[in-house]
């Protein structure tokens, strides 16, 4: 099994002064490349491992360069979607750190993508922790991006606040912001 090394590794990818060693060893792009396949859905524990080991990969971007191209991880985002709740704060946090690296590095070739399968998320009952999460990684990747997109994310986003636990203060709040945003 391959999980004890990856949960080391996440361990470690946390800490700024090892990261940057770690994600330029080719081994390392090869365990990336094996975490990024889909998971089988029975495996629920390797694929809340594969998501955190990701977001913390994208968590210091000071020296990450995204490479070009789509990572496989961004093409099969679906496989990771869940209704446990640590799957959920998992994926948003690697939506997020992946979005801050996005715009850190002015890569905006997987925005759309992004955006898309953020929009998909607010389609789903969502948890309060999981839904500002979405919602501040929407507005880090709509701050360059037009403000059309804002027409379809705001009443998705509405819609979470059917569930009463997501009334709080901080989501409100960035809900209002993004309808102050000029149309």
């Amino acid at each position: 099994k391959v999980y004890p090394a990856v949960d080391l590794l996440r361990i470690v990818l946390v800490h700024p002064s090892e990261a940057p060693s770690l994600k330029t060893l080719p081994v390392f792009d090869h365990l990336l490349h094996q975490l990024q396949q889909p998971t089988d859905k029975s495996n629920e524990n390797a694929k809340l491992l594969t998501l955190r080991c990701l977001a913390n990969y994208f968590n210091n971007t000071s020296d990450l360069h995204l490479g070009g191209g789509t990572p496989l991880f961004i093409k099969n985002l679906h496989t990771f979607v869940s209704d446990k709740k640590s799957h959920q704060i998992s994926l948003t946090y690697l939506l997020w750190n992946y979005s801050i690296t996005m715009r850190t590095l002015k890569d905006v070739t997987d925005r759309d993508i992004v955006l898309d399968f953020l929009e998909e998320l607010l389609r789903i009952p969502q948890d309060e922790e999981s839904l500002y999460r979405i919602l501040v990684c929407i507005g880090t990747l709509l701050k360059k991006a037009t403000v059309n997109r804002l027409k379809t994310v705001i009443p998705a986003a509405q819609n979470q606040l059917n569930i009463p636990s997501n009334r709080t203060t901080r989501i409100l709040e960035i809900l209002s912001d993004f309808s102050k945003t000029p149309q």
